[in-house]
């Protein structure tokens, strides 16, 4: 029963990485969208927007980060627990 445990946990900390891995390319292509905006953007406060927009995802995105740093962590640990 040990083995079906260690396997949950391998596949569970899998679908961890997953979504945030999905989080991380999310994020990170809405940022790609808000820089076109901002570029594209003639007003100075539509600017300022955009640009307060990009930092708060920026910010969301080193998270998402951590996360995904996270999960990797936790298969390297289930795959050592499952072969130890």
């Amino acid at each position: 029963m040990n083995i079906n445990k260690d396997v949950l946990a391998i596949n569970d900390a899998f679908e961890r990485l997953k979504k945030s891995s999905e989080s991380v390319g999310y994020i990170d292509s809405s940022i790609g969208g808000l820089h076109d905006k901002l570029d594209a953007a003639s007003n100075f406060d539509d600017k300022e927007a955009y640009s307060a927009e990009i930092e708060r995802m920026s910010t969301m995105l080193d998270l998402a980060k951590d996360d995904q740093a996270q999960a990797r962590q936790e298969i390297k640990d289930a795959f050592e627990h499952y072969y130890s």
